[in-house]
């Protein structure tokens, strides 16, 4: 899935239907990396996003 260039990867740890989504305008060895990033949030349930500031746009 295309994502915008700022984002690696995200997850969704939802109980019945998790989503792991993965930039595939990425590198191999960062998409692999994000990949199981990603899957450990799955794995341990936790869903976090960490809002920009507005500088960072």
């Amino acid at each position: 899935m295309k994502l915008d260039s700022r984002f690696k990867g995200f997850a969704i740890a939802d109980q019945f239907a998790p989503f792991v989504f993965v930039n595939s305008d990425d590198w191999n060895a960062p998409q692999l990396f994000t990949l199981v990033h990603e899957l450990a949030h799955i794995w341990i349930a936790t869903q976090q996003v960490y809002p920009m500031k507005l500088s960072q746009r």
